[in-house]
């Protein structure tokens, strides 16, 4: 189960990365951040999982596809789900 501190350090990750990708839509940013939270949902040392969140959704909005690199509500991809540039089942690196 999610701390709250842990939550708010998860928002503050959202809310980071949406600054430094300002190209993407805040939306879009916070979905990645929050779908990579779960990866590490088991993980032990949960101290560390905001700094782990941070590092996986960084590298995945790097190499979001441009089609995505457009405010949310233009966005076809990501407006839907199961697109593969927002599916969790996708391969990754962690």
């Amino acid at each position: 189960m999610t701390s709250d501190p842990e939550r708010a350090a998860i928002d503050h990750v959202a809310q980071r990365l949406s600054r430094q990708f300002t190209n993407l839509d805040t939306a879009l940013v916070a979905r990645v951040v929050w779908d990579t939270y779960r990866h590490f949902d088991t993980h032990p040392t949960r101290d560390v999982v905001p700094i782990l969140v941070q590092d996986a959704a960084r590298d995945r909005l790097r190499v979001m596809p441009a089609a995505t690199r457009t405010p949310l509500t233009r966005c076809a991809a990501a407006a839907d789900p199961q697109s593969p540039q927002l599916r969790s089942d996708r391969p990754t690196r962690w």
